[in-house]
């Protein structure tokens, strides 16, 4: 069983590496890899649904994001 909670921010929250967004149209899940521009208005993500592939997106493209909550 795994210890993982994730815990839903506030879209304005600033992202972190590891964090995990799902983005709509049609709605995919992945995981924040890295970012691009000095204010990180690009997110670089790996999709659970293409893991070998990462995929640059303009952050107003998210939905929801989530970060790992240890309990």
């Amino acid at each position: 069983m795994s210890n993982e909670y994730w815990s839903n921010l506030s879209l304005n929250t600033p992202y972190k590496y590891g964090d995990r967004i799902t983005v709509g149209a049609p709605e995919r899940k992945g995981t924040v890899t890295g970012f691009i521009g000095k204010k990180r208005e690009t997110i670089i993500v790996q999709f659970e649904d293409n893991p070998g592939q990462s995929v640059s997106i303009k952050k107003d493209q998210v939905i929801e994001l989530a970060r790992k909550d240890n309990r």
